[in-house]
This record gives structure tokens, sequence and C-alpha cells, in this order.
């Protein structure tokens, strides 16, 4: 499998069926579901579309995406992360700094809702536009009053309609769309995996993964490793191989060089992912002591 358009497709789509994958546009809109949780799922060439009781993320990618996967370092474990990216040049968006009324929101998830008004919020990111959707002609005057003007946070009596009205709210990308029916869902703080030089995330997903509070699964971990290996840069699983084969080994942690800070942060994610799998023993403490510093 390569970094082909169908390959990439495929990866989506197998995400796409599993309810613990989080979807996001970068610090702007996240798309989460339960297990159990009674969702619509239509996939097609582009991605697909998941719709739930509380919001939808549209996935719409190019023949011009890169899919990254991608590790980091938390406080104790690590993270994971599907990078949907395109390069810098590809990735841009509107960048509207005022309030601007975009009209009918046709590409909304439920046909209901393509008969409100999308407005952008003019926040200005880059790479994302964060919108409002509404059908509520109150809330559409008292947006249409403040076009063309930056939004103000102060503004206690359009804050108050739009929570009155439950407004929805629709980030967009070059990737995709996520849509929070009635609420604006607020992210937690995790860190985000950066992308490769030269490129943009514009969609990422955030497949299920081993917390200090649940048991390790190996077969979520295993599908990641396994993503990893065909889609990572080649340098880094090439290093995290032969780190896993030195300690298989019992060979001391300076038998392996790895100098660079993201060479250093893959190792140890390793050393991470290796404990929380088999446990401690005193070679996995040696590494951890040399890598840990």
């Amino acid at each position: 499998m390569q970094n082909t358009h169908a390959d990439i497709i495929q990866v989506i789509h197998d995400y796409m069926s599993d309810p613990g994958t989080a979807w996001r546009i970068g610090e702007q809109a996240v798309f989460v579901r339960d297990a159990d949780e009674e969702v619509e799922i239509s996939l097609d060439h582009a991605g697909g579309l998941i719709v739930s009781e509380m919001g939808a993320v549209r996935i719409a990618i190019s023949g011009l995406t890169r899919l990254v996967p991608a590790e980091g370092l938390t406080e104790a474990l690590w993270i994971q992360a599907g990078l949907l990216c395109l390069r810098d040049g590809d990735a841009g968006m509107a960048k509207r700094t005022v309030l601007t009324e975009l009209g009918a929101d046709m590409m909304a998830a439920k046909p209901i809702n393509r008969l409100g008004t999308l407005f952008d919020l003019g926040r200005g990111d880059g790479h994302a536009d964060f919108c409002l959707r509404t059908a509520d002609e109150g809330l559409c005057e008292l947006l249409r009053a403040r076009e063309g003007k930056p939004m103000e946070n102060e503004d206690r009596v359009l804050s108050e309609a739009i929570a009155a009205v439950g407004a929805d709210y629709v980030v967009m990308s070059r990737l995709g769309r996520i849509e929070s029916f009635g609420r604006n869902v607020a992210l937690d703080p995790s860190p985000n995996p950066a992308p490769p030089s030269g490129y943009t995330v514009c969609l990422s997903f955030d497949p299920p993964r081993p917390t200090r509070e649940s048991p390790f699964d190996e077969a979520t971990y295993g599908a990641f490793r396994v993503l990893y290996g065909i889609f990572a840069d080649p340098e880094l699983v090439r290093l995290k191989q032969s780190v896993a084969d030195a300690i298989r080994d019992g060979a001391a942690p300076e038998t392996v060089a790895a100098e660079a800070p993201e060479a250093r942060a893959a190792v140890t994610v390793l050393l991470r992912q290796l404990t929380a799998r088999d446990g401690s023993s005193e070679t996995l403490r040696r590494w951890r002591d040399a890598f840990e510093r």
C-alpha cells in the first residue's frame, strides 16, 4: 500500500466504521460518537459522511492529499493520529476577518439544514472557515446587522441569541467539514502532532489508544502500528524496528543512534508502547532512563 488516493480512501473508510475514532479540524472542531450511538454512515470515492444526533463529519479528500500517521508524547503515555494534509499552497481557506453571510448551506449533512443560512464568523484562520448556521429569522437579522464588522467577544446580545436559538457551528477545511448541531464544542488541550515540512493538516483522525484508565488493547494498537509502518516516514519506521530488535536481544541503549528530536521522540513513544503492552522490565527501564531525560 502506498500514499495513493485509493489506499488513503480505504484507510479512511476503515476508521469511519470505528466508533472510537475522533475526527478533527485543527483546534476548531471535533466529531466524536459513543460506541452504542446510532449513526448514519455514507461512504464514497472522496471519503464520506457520518451523521449522529449531535453532529456530523464530512471527509472529502482530493488526489493531492497526503496521509501521515503521526505520534507524539503526552506527560505519561503517547498520542497517535492520522493527519490528512495538503501542501501549504493548496490548504488555504477564505481567511475572512469580518462577519460575512454566505447564503444557504448546500453541503449541510442533514437535508433540513440546507434551509439554514451560513455565516462566516470572520476568525481569520488561514486553513479553516469557522461558521454559524441558523434558520431563525431573528438571529439572521442580528447577524446581518453586524455583517462586514469583526466579531466582538463581548457582544452579549448576539451570544445570548445564538445560545437561545441553538444555532449550528460548522467548521470547513479543504478536506472536509465538521458540524455541531446546536452547540459549540470545546476541544481538549491535548497536543497535536506536527505535519511534515511544507504541508498543512486540513483534517485528522484520532484512533483509539491506551489511556491510564483503560487496559491495553492489542487490536487498536496493532491497527495503528500497521498504518504507521506503511505510511509514516521510512527512517522513523526503520529506527523503531531497530530499537525493538535491540531490546529483544538485550542490547544497551547506546547501540542505537537517535540524536534528532523527532528520532528521540519516536524511540520514546516505542518504549512507552512496549511498556504498556508487555509491562516493565529491567531492559526497558534502562532504555527509558536513557531516552526520557
